[in-house]
């Protein structure tokens, strides 16, 4: 069983007049994406450059301690400056919801672009 997209007009393939707007459209997305994220990058890379600066100076100045003390210390500067080791992963996902998100809750499973586009998805049953 697997998934096809089919245009939604025909019933066919995809035109290149689908791919050209879905792509139009993926394209637009990602460039507003980027500009609206790129305040929140530029104040955690500021806040992720004093971060490092700390666990280098940190690192160089404990090299004696175990590892679980030089954790914890880690953890505290993380804690002072109000970062989580692993924000920065979800931050890329923020930009995948407006467009796919529709996805999950379409009768047809279509995503944005594919709306805009006038394409499908639909279950190809190979065993037939």
């Amino acid at each position: 069983m697997g998934l096809q997209r089919v245009d939604a007009r025909t019933g066919g393939p995809v035109t290149i007049r689908s791919v050209l707007i879905r792509s139009a459209v993926d394209t637009a997305s990602q460039e507003l994406n980027r500009r609206v994220q790129r305040p929140f990058n530029e104040r955690l890379a500021e806040r992720q450059r004093a971060v490092y600066a700390e666990l280098r100076a940190l690192r160089r100045t404990h090299v004696d301690d175990d590892e679980a003390q030089l954790r914890e210390r880690i953890r505290e500067i993380y804690r002072k400056h109000n970062m989580k080791p692993w924000g920065g992963c979800a931050r890329g996902l923020y930009g995948l919801i407006p467009r796919y998100l529709p996805a999950l809750w379409s009768a047809r499973n279509q995503s944005l672009p594919d709306r805009l586009a006038g394409i499908i998805v639909v279950i190809v049953d190979r065993d037939r």
